[in-house]
C-alpha cells in the first residue's frame, strides 16, 4: 500500500506528499537528520551522541542518543522486508547486551567524537538541552527503538511479546513522506500493545512520537 496526503501550513499553503519507499535513501536521510547538541524528535526527544556505532557483535547502530530520563537509546532500522524479523530482533537484543556494558565515561567518549569536541561535558550539554539535573549516571538504563516498515499487526504482536518479557525494545512504524519540491517529513508511530492485554506501560513509554493526528488525515490508496 502507498500513502499520499496533504499538509496545510499556517500561512495557508498546501503541499501534496507522497510516501518514500527507497530504503537506502531513507536510511541515509535519517542518519543525516541528526545534528550535534541538538534534540532529535522522531521517536522521542533524543540528544544524539553517536552515528553508525559499530558493536563487537558486528551490528551497526545507525543512531544513538540519550532521552529525557538520561537513558541510552539505540535506534535501529528495519526497512528491508526480505530480512527475517527474527534477525532484526536478535540484533536488538545484542545491542541491548552491548549497551549494558557502557558507562557514562564511554558514552561521553562517543559524544565527543560525534560532536568533534574532545573537552565537552556530556552531562552539561544534556542538562542544558533538557533543562533539568540528573542525580543518576547518564546511560544507567538502556533501550532499543526499532523503526520498521512491517505491517502494524506483526509489530503489535511482537511488541506485546517484548512487553511480557520485560525487554526494553520499542517498535515504531516509520512513515517518510516527500513533497513535490523535495520537502521530507518523517513520522514514527509507536506500537504499544499493552493496552489490549491489560499490561501496564510506564510513563516514559507513553505518547512516543507525534504523528498520530497527521497519519489519520492521510489517504491510503492501493499502489
Amino acid at each position: 500500500m502507498s500513502f499520499c496526503g496533504f499538509l496545510r501550513f499556517p500561512n495557508g499553503q498546501v503541499k501534496m506528499l507522497h510516501a518514500v519507499g527507497d530504503a537506502e535513501w531513507v536510511e541515509g536521510w535519517l542518519r543525516r537528520s541528526v545534528a550535534p547538541r541538538t534534540l532529535w524528535h522522531l521517536t522521542t526527544p533524543l540528544l544524539p551522541i553517536g552515528e553508525a556505532l559499530a558493536t563487537p557483535m558486528g551490528t551497526t547502530v545507525p543512531i544513538a542518543g540519550l532521552d529525557a530520563d538520561g537513558h541510552f537509546v539505540a535506534v535501529l532500522f528495519d526497512l528491508h522486508p526480505d530480512r527475517p524479523f527474527t534477525q532484526i530482533l536478535g540484533d536488538g537484543l545484542g545491542v541491548l547486551q552491548w549497551a549494558e556494558q557502557l558507562d557514562e565515561r564511554q558514552i561521553e567518549a562517543f559524544a565527543r567524537y560525534f560532536w568533534h569536541d574532545t573537552t565537552v561535558s556530556l552531562r552539561a550539554v544534556w542538562e542544558q538541552l533538557y533543562a533539568t539535573a540528573l542525580a543518576t549516571p547518564l546511560g544507567a538504563a538502556r533501550k532499543v527503538h526499532i523503526l520498521s516498515w512491517r505491517p502494524h499487526g506483526v509489530l503489535s504482536e511482537m511488541q506485546q511479546f517484548l512487553l511480557r518479557q520485560k525487554l526494553a525494545m520499542w517498535l515504531f512504524r516509520l512513515f517518510v513522506l516527500q513533497g513535490d519540491d523535495g520537502e521530507v517529513i518523517a513520522f514514527a508511530e509507536p506500537v504499544i500493545g499493552a493496552a489490549s492485554t491489560g499490561e501496564k506501560v510506564g510513563p516514559s513509554a507513553q505518547r512516543l512520537g507525534g504523528g498520530e493526528p497527521f497519519l489519520q488525515s492521510l489517504l491510503e490508496q492501493p499502489s
